[in-house]
C-alpha cells in the first residue's frame, strides 16, 4: 500500500469519526490507488451518503465504493 493511500485511508477514517452523523459507526475503510472503500453498517441512508460524502471530501480521494450496509437498530433495547 502506498503511503499516500494509507495517510487517505487515516484522514477519511479521523473525518468519519469526527463527524456526529456516523462517528458511532462500524464503518472500515480500506483506500488503493485513490479509490476509498467503505464497508460496515450504518443505521440510515443518510448514514450511507454521508459517509461517502465525508470520503470524497479528503484530497487525493478520486472514487469512492459505498458498500455499507443499512441495518436500522431496534428501538426495543
Amino acid at each position: 500500500m502506498a503511503v499516500a493511500d494509507k495517510l487517505n485511508e487515516l484522514r477519511i477514517k479521523a473525518n468519519l469519526i469526527a463527524d456526529q452523523t456516523v462517528g458511532l459507526m462500524e464503518i472500515n475503510v480500506d483506500v488503493h490507488d485513490g479509490v476509498a472503500v467503505l464497508q460496515g453498517e450504518v443505521e440510515s441512508e443518510e448514514q450511507k451518503q454521508m459517509a461517502e460524502d465525508i470520503a470524497y471530501e479528503v484530497e487525493g480521494i478520486v472514487e469512492v465504493v459505498n458498500d455499507l450496509k443499512v441495518a436500522p437498530r431496534d428501538n426495543m433495547e
